[in-house]
């Protein structure tokens, strides 16, 4: 069962297990991939999203206590870092392509 948001009507179910890229309303060339009819948004699965900033919060924390990093980055850096990895990286957004986004989930 899909979670409960609302969508814009041309979304299919599965878009409700994703989150778009804060800059996809403002049409930042930044959130999205792909260029002319094959362009899509970019979107970050929610669960992997909190999972992933969890993490990052929680590596920032250990390299204090071990003097690799001054100080633990704040939440809006450690979101913004998220939206420039990909999956190469074995974390970040995908392409908003229905195949993409069903076998992700």
């Amino acid at each position: 069962m899909p979670p409960e948001k609302q969508l814009p009507h041309n979304h299919s179910w599965w878009r409700a297990y994703f989150i778009d890229h804060p800059g996809l309303r403002a049409r930042q060339p930044e959130a999205s991939v792909g260029s002319g009819a094959s362009q899509k948004a970019k979107v970050y699965c929610e669960k992997c999203y909190f999972a992933d900033l969890a993490t990052l919060k929680l590596s920032d924390e250990e390299d204090v206590c071990s003097n690799r990093r001054a100080h633990c980055r704040m939440e809006e850096e450690l979101k913004d870092y998220l939206w420039t990895t990909d999956k190469v990286a074995d974390r970040g957004w995908c392409r908003a392509a229905s195949s993409t986004l069903l076998a992700h989930l």
